[in-house]
């Protein structure tokens, strides 16, 4: 799959995702998702061999579900009444979609990073950049998802679903959301950037389209987390 035959895929599945939110039903956010993966990891094939892409896959679906378990949900999600969710009540279901949602994340998020940072290439702390740039962008993205995931359970609300009342509550569990999705993400773009150095690289900068596919991610979710449920 080549890199613009994914950010096409993307940007159907987008509009498939935002023409049927928030109606839309419980297993599209998990082929949206996979969309999203897939078209982020045909962008990045132009500059890593499948073998890398692999083993960064596996490993970010690894610990970012034993992150949600241990971490995640302990620290990031609020019902309607503002209170915390008990450490795994809320997630022993979506374990595998919300792991499915850090590693579709991380793998655009860091591309994205890559080709706003390309011109720092090769100068000091660029591999530091590059993470703090992605983490900053994934923690943006799950503010989104935090609300979508949330309207996809009849007993909570999303900061921004339709039923949600925006106040000191709710931009308090927004700033929650972005924080605990930076400093998670930070975790996993440690744990993977071994995956993500090609010991042969080639001379092809960062794909512009690794941009594209990153935003129309986080379109996708903004526009179903602000329509809310029905």
């Amino acid at each position: 799959l080549t890199a613009h035959a994914g950010l096409a895929l993307m940007i159907c599945a987008t509009g498939v995702f935002v023409g049927l939110a928030p109606t839309h039903p419980s297993i599209l956010p998990a082929l949206f998702l996979s969309c999203g993966l897939i078209a982020a990891l045909a962008v990045q094939s132009r500059n890593l061999p499948p073998q890398n892409l692999a083993g960064a896959v596996a490993t970010l679906l690894v610990l970012a579900a034993v992150g949600d378990l241990l971490f995640m949900g302990a620290a990031g999600w609020w019902n309607s009444s503002g209170t915390q969710h008990p450490n795994g009540t809320a997630f022993s279901s979506s374990t595998a979609l919300n792991a499915l949602f850090w590693t579709a994340t991380v793998v655009s998020a860091r591309g994205a990073a890559a080709h706003l940072l390309k011109g720092r290439r090769g100068q000091s702390f660029h591999g530091v950049w590059l993470i703090l740039v992605a983490a900053l962008l994934a923690g943006l993205t799950r503010v989104f998802w935090t609300s979508t995931a949330s309207d996809l359970r009849a007993d909570s609300a999303g900061p921004f679903s339709s039923n949600g009342i925006m106040d000191d509550r709710i931009v308090l569990a927004i700033g929650s959301s972005f924080v605990t999705g930076m400093v998670f993400a930070i975790l996993l773009l440690v744990a993977a950037t071994p995956w993500f150095i090609n010991k042969h690289p080639t001379p092809a900068n960062p794909d512009r389209n690794a941009l594209f596919v990153w935003l129309l991610l986080v379109t996708g979710l903004a526009v179903s987390a602000m329509r809310g449920p029905t």
